[in-house]
């Protein structure tokens, strides 16, 4: 993770070159082990994520069980600076509702900081949200006075009891982003957290479109897209696909949206981005120890006044 001191990285950066720390796997008899609070009993095959920090490092565990044996990997990360782990504990009390990549750890608080950069005080900020589910967004700002919205594809993954018990009252919309009836001029902000690498190919228009018409001139769309290594543009993965940030970025301008946040070299398409440096100087993460590799990428448009 960059230093937030001294600017705020579109993805999630490290700021000091990493140890050399080899990967290191072994197992464990499952008998001989606690259960792992986040470990499914369910499931035979399941995976687990966890991260556990030391002092400026963070190792990532994977565990995946086996004839019953836990076998794990361990590789180090670099934990997020001080200013974006502030905002991560912050908010992460109210990510219990919902299944969280280890990516959110920034994802969470970059979102956060680019909403405080646009207004401290959120009492009556109108925000919406593309794909929220049980987000924890609407319990944090819906506490603070927030006006919000959650559009979702599925009703089933939203819950309202669940804003009830935090005593707020989103308002849920379900459809596509692209297809939905949205009041023009009505939001302050739009968050799309790691949502347009699931969205379906061609669709960007109609998700810019409507982006453009329900933000009030000065509103701003504030995005986290997954980077998946080595899949290019064509292909998919069962975690989503690999969106091209520039083409959306440039499509955008069509919109009077325009971009004010996000370095080119860590947004895909741009001819500065390269996945191999990436590599070596992002935040990233296996997916479920199944082979894939991701990090985040993060930039803001804006709606032209």
């Amino acid at each position: 993770m960059c230093r937030e001191e001294n600017k705020q990285s579109p993805v999630a950066q490290k700021d000091n070159p990493e140890p050399d720390y080899p990967e290191t796997e072994f197992c464990i008899d499952e008998d001989k082990r606690g259960k792992h609070p986040c470990k499914s009993d369910s499931s035979q095959n399941a995976s687990i994520a966890e991260t556990v920090e030391v002092e400026f490092y963070s190792i990532i565990i994977y565990y995946t069980k086996k004839n019953g044996i836990i076998h794990i990997v361990m590789m180090p990360q670099l934990k997020i600076d001080r200013k974006m782990e502030k905002y991560r504990q912050m908010i992460w009390p109210y990510t219990l509702h919902q299944k969280n990549s280890q990516t959110r750890n920034w994802e969470y608080p970059f979102a956060m900081i680019e909403i405080a950069k646009y207004r401290r005080v959120f009492r009556k900020l109108s925000i919406i949200e593309i794909g929220g589910a049980n987000s924890c967004f609407q319990y944090y700002y819906g506490q603070r006075g927030a006006d919000y919205t959650n559009v979702d594809t599925t009703p089933e993954k939203c819950n309202p009891e669940i804003a009830i018990k935090y005593g707020v009252s989103p308002k849920y919309i379900f459809g596509k982003f692209e297809d939905v009836k949205i009041e023009s001029s009505r939001y302050d902000i739009l968050l799309c957290i790691s949502v347009l690498e699931h969205t379906d190919w061609g669709s960007e228009s109609g998700i810019l479109k409507n982006i453009s018409k329900c933000l009030r001139p000065g509103g701003i769309a504030v995005f986290t897209v997954d980077w998946f290594f080595d899949l290019g543009f064509d292909n998919v993965c069962q975690w989503g696909r690999n969106v091209d940030c520039r083409k959306f970025i440039d499509k955008a301008c069509e919109y009077d949206l325009e971009k004010v946040a996000g370095e080119e070299k860590y947004l895909s398409g741009y001819a500065d981005f390269n996945e191999r440096l990436i590599r070596s100087d992002a935040y990233i993460m296996k997916v479920c120890n199944r082979g894939t590799w991701l990090t985040s990428q993060g930039f803001v448009l804006k709606k032209k006044k």
